[in-house]
């Protein structure tokens, strides 16, 4: 979806497009192994996609919407109590999430999946460190 949208805002004279631009200006993370979609992200995406699907079915939305306000009031007030008395479980299940995610990121840059294009400004910070001269 995102390549699709960037591909449709157009490009500008230096190749690069529109979005890609407003959303990086400087290029830092065109050539980045972390925008890269990778098996995993495809998995994490199918699995959500079904999740999504399976919930869709479910009565529970048409529920939800023929409750009065003060029904909606009283459930909102229900699960905020919820979440105040499990708020410890829900600050360590956040960190564990941070934790995935941070070491999900750092595995990706440690292991490019992807050649470099020609170039590109990691393949001349590694080429400078090798003492090689890039164009």
């Amino acid at each position: 979806a995102w390549r699709t949208l960037r591909e449709r805002s157009g490009r500008l004279r230096s190749g690069r497009t529109v979005l890609g631009a407003l959303v990086d200006p400087l290029g830092l993370f065109k050539d980045s192994p972390i925008m890269a979609v990778a098996e995993t992200d495809e998995r994490a995406l199918a699995a959500t996609r079904q999740l999504i699907r399976l919930l869709s079915r479910q009565p529970l939305g048409d529920q939800l919407a023929a409750l009065s306000p003060r029904e909606v009031q009283e459930v909102a007030a229900i699960v905020a109590r919820k979440l105040w008395e499990r708020r410890a479980g829900l600050l360590l299940t956040g960190n564990r999430f941070a934790t995935t995610v941070l070491k999900q990121t750092l595995e990706r840059l440690d292991q490019p999946t992807r050649q470099l294009p020609q170039g590109s400004w990691q393949q001349r910070a590694g080429a400078k460190e090798e003492g090689r001269k890039v164009q």
